[in-house]
């Protein structure tokens, strides 16, 4: 991996947004968490928490992979990190630095060891970019998989059915590899932190430049741990605006926009981690594995059932929440107390406000 190609792409294209995948659904709400999607249009780039439920309401309830102690505005300011996409074979093509990376024997080699089988080819690149203060929220990635009507189930669920462990057919094992090819040496942090298992031990591997892990995404639960500069605290992004990032080259500092006009922040180059990521599905290439939505919410409910809930909601966004916040189990942080007690106090109404300006930010 030389990183000149990467950089050249990333300096002459246009914006970089927010990610808009597990990350971005992160979403920032002023009132309760579960009422974020209320006030936009659901899948709005604002507000997707909806598709995603299993990784906000972890990530808020514990202070993310650190286990920090900070406020829902500060933590949504650590997760909106910023990504370019390449996620269709014209996309790929289309660039000679991320086709050249894909076609290499070794990147077939190596996905195809991780998926202890043939590999089918990339569906997906991503390039990510952490700003100084943020992290990359614990999850598991979900492969598309598709309904019986062929629409795709949204991630929340397939996470939730994935930890229910009651469809292990449906599921294609995940490729994965990410390489980092950012050329900062004053930061600390922003490790990949694996568990295989949903309870087992963490392991920490190094952001090393210029080198790759592999995983089986769909399988082992990750994060990136908070990335850290000296003196960084979480980068002043506002809520509910359009951020990009974009290079300029007068300055030789990337620059973070609000809407389009408004400099809400600049850095150095040094200052920032680069991350590309390659993702196939593994075994041939075979019939896609339909599965009937209706049928798999009444197996949840079931399993439910069996684990004592003793009342299963009938209104779709609390049947959402019930199910993923009593299957879906994250791993908690490294620390004496992981939970955040800022949500907490947060969520504890106006009373509570005096000792949560003095315990948060």
């Amino acid at each position: 991996l030389s990183s000149g190609p990467y950089r050249g792409l990333l300096r002459g294209g246009g914006p970089i947004h927010v990610r808009k995948g597990h990350v971005a659904e992160v979403a920032f709400s002023t009132a309760e968490e579960e009422h974020c999607c209320d006030s936009y249009a659901p899948g709005s780039s604002l507000c997707n928490c909806q598709l995603r439920t299993d990784v906000s309401h972890h990530y808020y309830r514990t202070g993310g992979p650190d286990g920090l102690k900070e406020s829902t505005l500060s933590l949504w300011r650590r997760a909106q990190t910023f990504q370019v996409s390449f996620a269709s074979p014209e996309a790929i093509e289309g660039q000679s630095a991320i086709r050249h990376l894909v076609g290499k024997k070794r990147t077939y080699a190596l996905l195809a060891s991780t998926c202890h089988a043939d590999a089918q080819p990339v569906s997906t690149v991503t390039i990510d970019i952490l700003l100084p203060g943020q992290v990359m929220p614990v999850e598991l990635s979900v492969p598309p998989n598709r309904s019986a009507n062929q629409s795709v189930l949204p991630p929340w669920l397939q996470s939730t059915m994935m930890f229910s462990g009651r469809f292990g057919d449906v599921f294609t094992p995940t490729a994965e590899i990410t390489a980092f090819f950012h050329s900062g040496r004053d930061m600390e942090g922003g490790a990949v932190r694996l568990w295989q298992g949903h309870d087992g031990v963490a392991l920490d591997v190094s952001p090393t430049p210029l080198a790759a892990i592999a995983m089986d995404s769909s399988r082992v639960v990750h994060t990136r741990s908070t990335l850290h500069a000296p003196g960084s605290v979480a980068p002043p992004l506002p809520p509910n605006r359009l951020l990009a990032l974009h290079y300029d080259p007068s300055t030789q500092r990337w620059v973070v926009t609000a809407d389009g006009t408004e400099v809400v922040a600049t850095y150095r180059e040094e200052a920032l981690r680069f991350s590309v990521t390659m993702v196939s599905k593994c075994g041939s290439q075979a019939t896609p594995h339909f599965v009937d939505s209706s049928a798999v919410l009444d197996t949840l409910k079931q399993e439910l059932i069996r684990r004592k809930v003793g009342h299963i909601e009938v209104e779709p966004q609390a049947l959402q929440r019930q199910l993923t916040r009593t299957i879906v189990r994250y791993p908690l942080p490294p620390t004496d107390v992981p939970y955040n007690l800022c949500w907490q106090l947060e969520h504890l109404g106006d009373w509570a406000s005096p000792f949560t300006r003095i315990i948060c930010d």
